[in-house]
């Protein structure tokens, strides 16, 4: 009896994940299925759009020690840029102008070490103060990140300031970096 009770019951489990196989099996050609009727990002798309979806870049802050404190709040230049595809990002200015229309996606890195200054940030999206981050080393090392995803018209700019009386470090690890690439065109 305990024998066909346990047969019973290995059957009844091997059943339920032929189900679930049946299942996740149907749910993967409904995705194939729809993945067929959507049409790919070539042909017409690639004659309307061309390259101008083609928008990313990445770069490190390049100047190692201590940056700051200023009296006033001071645009950060990234100027050991990593990748720059369409040119976007000016490693002279450190601002980013957006080519095309589009969602973007955009991350900041700022670290800090051994220091009594506070390392603060602002992120800018034209003229508007978008977010500020701070935080305080207190004599070890203080690393912070943050991403945002926006909405640009062409031709609006993004940067990232320094805040007055803050202060950042760079020890050629590349440990400050600003980068952002373009998600799709509108």
């Amino acid at each position: 009896m305990k024998a066909t009770v346990a047969t019973l019951a290995l059957l009844v489990y091997v059943w339920a994940g032929i189900l679930q196989l049946k299942a996740e099996d149907e749910v993967l050609l409904e995705e194939a299925a729809q993945m067929q009727q959507d049409p790919p990002l070539t042909g017409e798309h690639e004659k309307t759009h061309g390259d101008q979806r083609k928008v990313a870049f990445s770069a490190a802050f390049g100047t190692d020690g201590y940056y700051g404190p200023f009296t006033t709040d001071v645009t950060m230049t990234f100027k050991k840029v990593f990748t720059n595809v369409g040119n976007a990002y000016s490693p002279i200015t450190g601002v980013f102008t957006a080519p095309v229309k589009g969602v973007y996606h955009f991350t900041v890195v700022i670290f800090g070490k051994y220091s009594d200054h506070w390392m603060g940030i602002k992120f800018f999206h034209n003229e508007n103060v978008l977010f500020s981050s701070y935080d305080h080393p207190n004599g070890k090392h203080a690393m912070m990140s943050r991403d945002i995803n926006l909405s640009l018209e062409q031709g609006d700019v993004v940067f990232i300031q320094l805040v007055s009386s803050q202060q950042i470090f760079e020890d050629g690890n590349n440990m400050n970096t600003f980068g952002g690439f373009l998600i799709f065109p509108l």
